[in-house]
């Protein structure tokens, strides 16, 4: 017999784990922004039930307003605590390179977060991996958009111990605020764009280990 239910886009309950951590670093009680949210506090291990993008967006954009950091995302990718990793990405930072890294995340990431979609072109000159998040259209996905690039390019030049090579990266937003913020972090050395429904990173090269 067929499944009909309805396809729910979703992502790991590590992304409430995340949350939790940025609020208490900065000695914000995180339980009325989950309670708000209607996340439950405790159910951030990976063995939790998936929680809808939607949701987490909102989680996203409810701290934002608590914390009064409108580059939230940014501000999580940077301060990522990596002891609450997921397996996921305790595995791509196992691997020899950036490029079988994100090759590992491109593979096996939809697995875990059905609420993402990715792409990774490692043959194109430059090489270029996207992430796109599959909503339903009900919450403001700017924040997590941003979270997810910021995130991944530090974690990656935390592993290397070397700036990520970055040539161009786009960001879902649908205003350029925190135009500035982004651009200092990131260190992009041909342009930084804002865009609303793609959100790619270009690289200059894949060659450093992790």
């Amino acid at each position: 017999m067929l499944d009909t239910a309805p396809f729910t886009p979703s992502l790991s309950p590590r992304f409430a784990a995340y949350v939790r951590d940025y609020l208490m670093d900065r000695g914000i009680n995180p339980r009325p922004v989950f309670s708000a949210c209607g996340v439950a506090f405790e159910s951030n291990d990976e063995t939790d039930q998936p929680i809808p993008v939607d949701v987490v967006a909102l989680l996203f954009e409810e701290a934002a307003q608590v914390a009064s950091d409108s580059a939230i995302g940014l501000s999580m990718g940077r301060d990522f605590h990596y002891e609450s990793s997921s397996l996921l990405i305790v595995a791509m930072l196992s691997a020899p390179s950036v490029n079988e890294g994100l090759q590992f995340l491109n593979r096996y990431d939809k697995f875990i977060d059905s609420g993402i979609t990715t792409a990774f072109y490692p043959g194109r000159a430059p090489s270029e991996f996207v992430a796109d998040l599959v909503h339903e259209g009900s919450a403001a996905m700017g924040q997590l958009n941003e979270y997810l690039m910021g995130f991944l390019v530090q974690t990656l030049t935390t592993a290397t111990r070397q700036p990520v090579p970055l040539l161009h990266v786009g960001f879902q937003h649908t205003d350029s605020s925190c135009l500035e913020q982004l651009q200092e972090f990131l260190v992009v050395s041909y342009r930084l764009v804002i865009r609303i429904t793609a959100s790619p990173f270009i690289l200059s090269t894949l060659t450093s280990a992790l």
